[in-house]
């Protein structure tokens, strides 16, 4: 089972209750590849992301914090939550600024 599928079940189709995020940022949950293939492209930096975060922020956490604050930004016009961050997002971000996986 997917890291998402773990931290949201909800998130798998045929559940009752919609994901916290997918019906904001507009994606479809019509089964689990085409709910990764749509977060991917939402969350996924582009290397001008990359290069801005490289150069404002010290560390690799710092780094790793400002683009998913950014992405999230980006997709829902506000800064999330603690508990919307789902952890499959963050290592996402995390394998694009080529940092070890945790």
């Amino acid at each position: 089972m997917s890291v998402l599928a773990n931290t949201f079940p909800e998130c798998l189709p045929g559940k009752e209750r919609p994901c916290p995020f997918t019906k904001k940022l507009g994606i479809r949950s019509s089964g689990r590849h085409s709910l990764r293939t749509s977060w991917s492209a939402t969350f996924t930096p582009t290397a001008e992301e990359l290069e801005f975060a490289n150069k404002g922020a010290r560390s690799n956490g710092s780094r790793l914090t400002l683009l998913t604050l950014l992405k999230f930004f980006q997709a829902l016009h506000r800064f999330p939550a603690p508990t919307e961050v789902p952890p499959a997002i963050v290592q996402h971000i995390r394998i694009h600024l080529g940092m070890a996986m945790t």
